[in-house]
């Protein structure tokens, strides 16, 4: 959802695409809370997008009542699976063609912020770039920097945990540090 709200602002946010509402399917667990969601937001939508984890066994109040708001406003209705898996009984419930829901779950599925952004875009106008994949695995840089010799946050603990005997500043050595893989002389701490 962050990462929508993310994408929605570097668009032009609702000057360029419409208003865009997010919600957690988690807040909105009780029949109740749907309920109310779907007088105060989706009556009012265009479109409806949900994506269910776990299929519409577990959250089917919810794909019901915003597939009787799609119905009865005629708003675009979306519902797609929160992982790549395609799932039938959730399409079903869609209101778009099957083109329109595989190139929204193709923009979701491929992810990143150039993905989200044009989903946005396809969700708005449908003049949007298609969806393009990224890459699946690659190779991590670590950023090495270097730190201040040992402070102390509190002088206290100098001596070890309550007296303990124990220097907290030899944490970083001993057993479970020996088998690590050094980066190479002079790029890691101290």
């Amino acid at each position: 959802l962050a990462a929508l709200a993310a994408a929605f602002d570097s668009c032009g946010g609702e000057a360029a695409l419409g208003s865009l509402r997010l919600a957690n399917m988690m807040q909105l667990m009780h029949p109740y809370s749907v309920d109310l969601y779907a007088d105060d937001i989706w009556a009012h939508a265009k479109t409806i997008v949900l994506r269910v984890l776990g299929g519409k066994g577990y959250w089917g109040y919810g794909v019901e009542q915003a597939a009787a708001v799609a119905k009865r406003t005629g708003a675009r209705l979306f519902v797609l699976p929160g992982d790549a898996k395609p799932d039938a009984e959730l399409s079903a419930e869609s209101t778009v063609s099957d083109e329109q829901l595989k190139t929204l779950a193709d923009y979701f599925n491929q992810g990143g912020t150039d993905n989200l952004r044009e989903a946005l875009r396809f969700l708005a106008d449908g003049d949007a770039l298609p969806p393009q994949p990224l890459i699946e695995a690659g190779v991590y840089q670590a950023q090495t920097r270097s730190r201040p010799e040992h402070t102390p946050l509190r002088p206290e603990l100098d001596s070890g945990p309550r007296g303990s005997g124990h220097d907290v500043r030899d944490i970083g050595t001993g057993p479970l540090t020996e088998g690590l893989e050094s980066p190479g002389p002079g790029s890691g701490p101290g």
